[in-house]
């Protein structure tokens, strides 16, 4: 459990860099790519237990994007794909959390 700690405050600064990548798009492949390799890493830090960190960055995500968002703090440049890659992003963090944890254990 203590291992998992210590990576919860990187996990949140991926949820930022996600929500605001997602936010400054005019294209989705860039935030899907910026989500899947930050998630990635994340599964490759904690092969064992990633699925609880990318849990913790989607609700992180999450509350990022409704709070930056509803208080007019981040405008985004097209709000239909700030909320598309957002709603994507949920995905690729799984996934992504997934793929690393299962590299990092073949290796």
């Amino acid at each position: 459990m203590s291992s998992l700690l210590k990576f919860i405050p990187l996990v949140i600064l991926n949820a930022l860099i996600i929500v605001y990548v997602n936010c400054h798009a005019s294209a989705v492949h860039f935030p899907l790519l910026v989500s899947m390799l930050l998630s990635i890493m994340v599964g490759w830090l904690e092969p064992g237990k990633g699925w609880i960190l990318a849990i913790i960055q989607v609700v992180m995500i999450w509350v990022f994007f409704l709070s930056f968002t509803e208080s007019n703090f981040m405008i985004t440049v097209n709000e239909g794909i700030a909320v598309f890659t957002t709603w994507l992003s949920l995905l690729t963090t799984f996934s992504g959390s997934l793929v690393g944890g299962m590299v990092k254990r073949n290796l």
